[in-house]
């Protein structure tokens, strides 16, 4: 079963912030294997990291994805000028060739 501190030092190698609700977040989704994997427990923490807007740096809770996670962004505007420069005529067309998506996360 994995523990608070399990969780603490995998941050710690990752040289990562974190936050209780990380902690707790990760330790409401672990799947209890009996063993720690760091890579699964790295994912969780990642999926809870606050999304930050590329742009702004305003933190967002829902918004546009890049390049699976490479840029972030919270205004339709700067989705479609990063879609422009990168040769996509469009949201869409950057979408239907994967570069970019729009999600929601939890809070």
């Amino acid at each position: 079963m994995i523990t608070k501190q399990d969780i603490l030092d995998v941050a710690l190698q990752l040289e990562m912030p974190i936050t209780d609700k990380q902690i707790n977040y990760v330790l409401e989704n672990y799947s209890e294997t009996g063993e720690i994997w760091n890579v699964q427990v790295e994912d969780l923490l990642y999926q809870c990291e606050p999304k930050v807007c590329s742009i702004t740096g305003e933190t967002m809770t829902e918004g546009w994805v890049a390049n699976d996670g490479e840029m972030y962004f919270k205004y339709e505007k700067d989705a479609l000028a990063w879609c422009i420069e990168n040769g996509y005529e469009s949201i869409e067309v950057a979408y239907e060739n994967e570069a970019i998506y729009w999600t929601e996360w939890e809070d």
